[in-house]
């Protein structure tokens, strides 16, 4: 459930596949900011939202970590 105090944006992982993408979409609706983080950043606005921020993660690349985490 959403809840108001709720002001960083919320990161979603795998925001490309089919359960994020569903997630994404219900943070959307629900007034929620999103972070949709990807290995392939570039197709989330087109696939997903343009309001969406976009970011490179990949669970086995440490060095994407700390852009993805930051602020959520």
């Amino acid at each position: 459930m959403y809840h108001a105090y709720m002001s960083s944006p919320v990161l979603v992982t795998g925001a490309l596949g089919n359960v994020g993408r569903l997630v994404v979409g219900q943070l959307l609706e629900a007034g929620q900011a999103v972070r949709a983080a990807d290995i392939d950043p570039l197709a989330i606005p087109e696939r997903l939202a343009p309001e969406v921020a976009a970011v490179r993660f990949d669970f086995t690349d440490a060095a994407t970590w700390p852009a993805a985490f930051r602020g959520v």
